[in-house]
């Protein structure tokens, strides 16, 4: 994906914005499936992702602009009560109190985010060490949550 991508003023969401927009900056990943699963929630597919950017918010923004949103994500999925353009809920029309937002007065959807993990795991990160020079190398294999449907 390529896409240009505008983070907030509050910085607290980002959306796909056009190439021209001022302040958008590229953000471009590539991604390949791996596995695909027909669950309770229809389909899902574990896919390995390998940023060539950094933005904030990146693979959540960029996959759910694609109509392939993250398994809950809470800001992007619809599903678990986010927007596809990464508006805040509150956006949608007046503003939710406080209490509203901390004691689970929400749509179904927005609660169900509380309780069901983002399926999004870092299973890699290399870089040379600042001191050494050696190069560093971890990995991990994500489980629970929707990884564990794989």
């Amino acid at each position: 994906f390529v896409d240009y991508l505008k983070k907030s003023v509050d910085g607290n969401y980002s959306q796909v914005v056009d190439k021209e927009e001022k302040d958008g900056k590229r953000a471009e990943l590539t991604f390949e499936t791996l596995k695909t699963a027909e669950t309770e929630d229809g389909e899902l597919s574990l896919v390995r992702i390998h940023l060539l950017t950094g933005r904030h918010h990146q693979i959540r923004v960029q996959f759910s602009h694609h109509g392939l949103p993250l398994f809950g994500d809470g800001r992007y999925n619809p599903k678990f009560g986010g927007r596809k353009d990464g508006l805040p809920v509150e956006s949608m029309g007046g503003r939710m109190s406080r209490d509203e937002k901390q004691e689970g007065n929400r749509p179904v959807e927005a609660r169900r985010s509380r309780q069901t993990p983002l399926a999004l795991c870092a299973v890699s990160l290399a870089f040379d060490h600042p001191v050494t020079g050696k190069r560093m190398e971890f990995s991990i294999k994500p489980t629970g949550g929707a990884f564990a449907k794989f």
